[in-house]
């Protein structure tokens, strides 16, 4: 099982933590643990902006169906 780390912001916005700032793709971690220890440095330095910071199961999302 995957896990990755979101970010609830005070305007209800939510988002996963991503790779780098120009990569649009989630950081994925392959346990529990190492995404606990990602979620738990970004609370150091949290914003008054951001509600939470939670550890969540990665689901991938599924490949857009082509149309026939």
């Amino acid at each position: 099982m995957a896990y990755a780390v979101k970010v609830i912001w005070n305007n209800g916005k939510e988002e996963l933590v991503q790779l780098g700032c120009r990569n649009s793709q989630p950081a994925i971690f392959p346990s529990k643990r190492r995404a606990q220890e990602q979620a738990d440095f970004l609370k150091m330095g949290i914003s008054d902006e951001v509600q939470s910071i939670n550890v969540v199961k990665y689901k991938a999302p599924k490949p857009a169906r082509k149309a026939q």
